[in-house]
């Protein structure tokens, strides 16, 4: 083999198979220490812990705005179910994922309505900023009422 096909020739696949067998296990090894050397520093970090927890309760405080506000624009809890999604690390800003049944029978404007009244809320309320709500028509929401035809889950209280 002269030192031109060495250089520019594409090595046999018994060169392959023997770099690639001696290098991948010391690959492995560092990588898998650097990752979890990093998850372990995340993890004890006290400020990355108090900024995930921060993200949550915002999180939740949002889905409670969203439920007020839907409740008194009249949609019922049995014709949605949304997703409330942080967009930046610090959880200050949101986008919510709606998906409505099909029996809610609604045009585009009482969507962009009950889009304002979420936004309007979230902001004056609770200072979080939702950058947009995206609606989805969906068959696969199937709430049963807890009475049906007079009957309660605890049985017959007639």
């Amino acid at each position: 083999m002269s030192w031109l096909d060495r250089i520019f020739g594409r090595p046999s696949s018994l060169e392959l198979d023997e770099v690639t067998r001696l290098q991948m296990p010391e690959r492995r090894r560092k990588s898998t220490s650097r990752a979890s050397v990093a998850s372990t520093a995340k993890q004890s970090d006290p400020l990355h812990t108090r900024r995930r927890s921060d993200r949550a309760a915002r999180r939740e405080l949002l889905q409670a705005v969203v439920r007020e506000a839907l409740a008194d624009l009249g949609v019922l809890s049995l014709h949605y179910k949304f997703k409330v999604m942080s967009v930046d690390q610090e959880g200050t800003q949101f986008v919510v994922l709606v998906d409505l049944s099909v029996a809610f029978d609604a045009d585009t404007a009482t969507l962009t309505q009950m889009e304002a009244a979420v936004v309007h809320r979230a902001l004056s309320q609770r200072k979080l900023v939702v950058n947009g709500v995206f609606w989805r028509r969906t068959e696969a929401i199937v709430r049963r009422p807890a009475s049906v035809a007079g009957h309660s889950q605890y049985g017959d209280l007639s």
